[in-house]
């Protein structure tokens, strides 16, 4: 008798654990859809120079401010925005300038999924000086023309927006339960 009290409150536990299991995941996830051109403030993590970098090389900017869709955050405050150097040219003597491409592809969210940003490139140009620098140097003074142009780059902390690419489905876990 005793066997039988002991089998049946393991097998009533074991019930209810797994009875817990299903109904505390279908209350923590809810599938929200995150609209095409939803606005999203981003910041750049560091500085980068044009002279200082090259093509293909990652650039690291985050979320500045959070996203919700029905008081339910969907893209979290600091979330990695990946982004890529497409040109890289640093500044040159005669006063030509430095240029620094970026384009901004994704969001990544903590849970790992992606949401595809619109593509969008960031130009980032330094002060083209060849308009003064070439003709005083020709007429002047020749050593002026070893002045460089300015260079590009992004300083820490440089804020932009970007904007989702598509209607993009997210797992999110339910704030409101």
């Amino acid at each position: 008798m005793k066997k039988n009290s002991i089998l049946s409150l393991k097998m009533l536990s074991v019930f209810f654990m797994i009875t817990f299991a299903f109904s505390t995941s279908a209350q923590e996830t809810k599938i929200i859809t995150i609209n095409a051109g939803t606005p999203i403030q981003v910041t750049c993590e560091n500085g980068l120079r044009a002279s200082e970098t090259k093509n293909g090389e990652s650039v690291n900017f985050r979320v500045l401010t959070p996203v919700k869709i029905d008081d339910i955050t969907v893209i979290p405050y600091y979330s990695l925005v990946r982004a890529s150097v497409i040109k890289a040219t640093k500044s040159k003597i005669c006063g030509i300038n430095g240029k620094l491409r970026i384009k901004v592809m994704d969001i990544l969210l903590p849970s790992g999924e992606s949401i595809p940003l619109a593509t969008r490139e960031l130009n980032f140009d330094g002060d083209n000086r060849a308009g003064w620098v070439v003709p005083v140097g020709c007429l002047l003074l020749w050593p002026i023309l070893f002045v460089p142009g300015q260079r590009a780059e992004i300083y820490p902390g440089y804020t932009t927006t970007v904007n989702v690419a598509n209607d993009t489905k997210i797992k999110v876990k339910n704030e409101n339960e």
